[in-house]
């Protein structure tokens, strides 16, 4: 393969809306939670999907950055959801009755098998995810996807989060490869694609729903990962 990924030993992903579906995911999950707790919600589906996704984008950020543990993350979002204080044990079952919904509705986009069934043939594939550890392992495992990575690096691993440049570097040195070797395929423009050029590798920005960004930068861009291999 050359284009792209000419002089690349390692391609590295981003999970969620990258590999996983999770806008579809959580989107679901959040509709099937509200059926479950319709009286105590008191507010219509799509507002409460609205709310329930930009409270998920705002506690995760600060789970990300280490201003809050993930158990805490979950149980504030689950106070705010429910608009009332909740002890840990109640926000916790919540919890884990919303977790049981968007699991349900995992799934991989349609691209993703066939892209790393090709890539796999010639380079070493790895994953850098902000999310949690366990729950993101959990996720590969689900569609078996495990062994086809080399290295998980999360903010446990190393320390810090996307867009920091040391969790990228983490990743390289954990393949024991240079940064200018490794491409680093993620759906945020800034975050994923741009933060890893800052790091040093070549960074992608998979825009699947063709959204236009205001910052019109050289970033590599494509809408499926079957572009990836032909860029």
């Amino acid at each position: 393969m050359g284009g792209l990924l000419q002089g690349k030993t390692a391609v590295l992903f981003d999970i969620d809306n990258t590999l996983l579906d999770y806008q579809k995911a959580a989107t679901e999950g959040a509709s099937k939670f509200w059926q479950r707790f319709t009286a105590e919600l008191e507010e219509p589906l799509e507002a409460f999907v609205e709310r329930w996704l930009a409270l998920t984008e705002k506690y995760h950020a600060e789970y990300a950055h280490g201003r809050l543990s993930f158990d805490e993350q979950r149980r504030i979002r689950m106070c705010e959801t429910f608009r009332r204080q909740l002890d840990d044990h109640t926000a916790d079952e919540y919890f884990q009755h919303y977790l049981g919904c968007y699991q349900e509705s995992w799934a991989l986009f349609d691209d993703v098998l066939p892209c790393l069934g090709r890539l796999e043939v010639n380079y070493t594939l790895g994953i850098i995810t902000n999310g949690h550890i366990d729950h993101q392992i959990l996720k590969v495992q689900r569609f078996d996807l495990e062994e086809r990575f080399a290295v998980f690096v999360t903010p446990e691993v190393a320390g810090v989060a996307k867009p920091h440049p040391q969790i990228f570097h983490k990743a390289c040195q954990l393949l024991g490869v240079e940064p200018a070797h490794c491409i680093y395929v993620g759906d945020k423009h800034d975050v994923d694609a741009q933060a890893a050029v800052e790091a040093g590798l070549t960074g992608v920005w998979i825009n699947r729903n063709n959204v236009i960004h205001h910052n019109h930068t050289s970033i590599r861009t494509i809408i499926s990962l079957d572009e990836l291999t032909h860029l």
